[in-house]
């Protein structure tokens, strides 16, 4: 193998990433599946892989840290709806697009479908989500899709409590560490 040929084969394309929104599980009907690519492919028709057609249309994921619940991962989703496929997607499934799969998939050029060197194992879940709920965003014609992670766990806090005791009484009792009795006796 020459030195080119080398260079030729580490070369792996531009990054594409490919939006599948999956209510098919939930509403039992194949078809209920929406994918999106930010790229417009080589025709501007969109993009092949794994035999499934990715549609050029906008978006943007957002990754959002909770503060409350700071093991819960969640992202927002932003996506255009000026032609209205998000809100007709929404009304065909039933009015609620809530639990369905969210799957963000990042691949090199060279593995798509048309691609060099096609190969449907090559690619790396970016976002493996479900919806939690769907709002209008500020802009004019997009929706913003909130999602969190099912994988996540909840963080237990351990909750710490304390008595003062009966109030109005003579005997008064802190007791924050169970361990240690502590009795406060008013004395006047």
């Amino acid at each position: 193998m020459s030195l080119q040929e080398h260079r030729n084969k580490e070369f792996l394309g531009g990054l594409v990433y490919l939006l599948t929104i999956d209510m098919s599980p939930i509403t039992g009907d194949p078809l209920h599946r929406l994918r999106f690519t930010n790229n417009y492919g080589s025709s501007g028709t969109g993009i092949i892989y794994q035999g499934n057609s990715y549609k050029p249309h906008p978006y943007e994921i957002k990754q959002v840290k909770r503060k409350t619940k700071a093991s819960k991962s969640s992202a927002k989703l932003a996506i255009s709806d000026n032609d209205f496929v998000i809100s007709r997607f929404i009304d065909d499934v039933g009015g609620s697009i809530q639990n369905a799969r969210v799957l963000e998939l990042k691949v090199y050029g060279r593995y798509l479908d048309t691609g060099v060197e096609a190969n449907p194992l090559a690619y790396i879940k970016r976002l493996d989500h479900v919806v939690n709920f769907v709002e209008d965003s500020d802009k004019r014609g997009e929706l913003i899709i909130h999602t969190i992670d099912p994988l996540s766990k909840d963080l237990s806090v351990p909750s710490l409590s304390f008595s003062a005791g009966i109030p109005n009484s003579a005997e008064s009792s802190i007791n924050i560490f169970p361990a240690v009795d502590r009795r406060i006796v008013k004395g006047r």
